[in-house]
């Protein structure tokens, strides 16, 4: 039998508006992971952030962060299958939306990228003023 973890407080789920706890192994996971993005390391991040979902598959800060390595590695399927696991995972918050539309504008793909973000809106009509600007008008 495994030595049980002490869940920590997840501190990475304000945006989803959750209060849920996450084991410290799994903590540690997302934490190289955010380390690694930010020294531009995607895959080596995916890989800690492939371990964090093997330890909870419904951690949604951790498909979230997944599908912006692929993304930033340029691998669109993958990422766009995470995005899809983010999304199933939190359907009534606007985050998911606008990160999807996020990673489809960096794909290329505007048309579905709008919709997307409309459909944030349409979750909370006021997130856009929430996040400062990320709402890009296109045309």
């Amino acid at each position: 039998m495994g030595v049980q973890e002490e869940p920590v407080r997840d501190r990475y789920r304000s945006n989803e508006r959750s209060t849920g706890q996450i084991s410290r192994r799994q903590a540690d996971s997302f934490s190289r992971s955010r380390w690694l993005s930010l020294q531009e390391q995607y895959e080596p991040a995916a890989r800690f952030l492939e371990r964090a979902i093997a330890l909870d598959a419904s951690y949604a800060p951790a498909w979230n962060r997944l599908a912006y390595c692929h993304a930033y590695s340029g691998d669109y399927s993958k990422a766009f299958a995470a995005m899809e696991r983010y999304v199933t995972l939190l359907p009534s918050e606007p985050n998911p939306q606008n990160s999807y539309a996020e990673i489809l504008r960096m794909s290329g793909n505007s048309r579905d990228a709008l919709e997307h973000y409309s459909q944030a809106l349409k979750i909370d009509p006021a997130f856009h003023r929430r996040r400062s600007g990320s709402l890009i008008p296109m045309r």
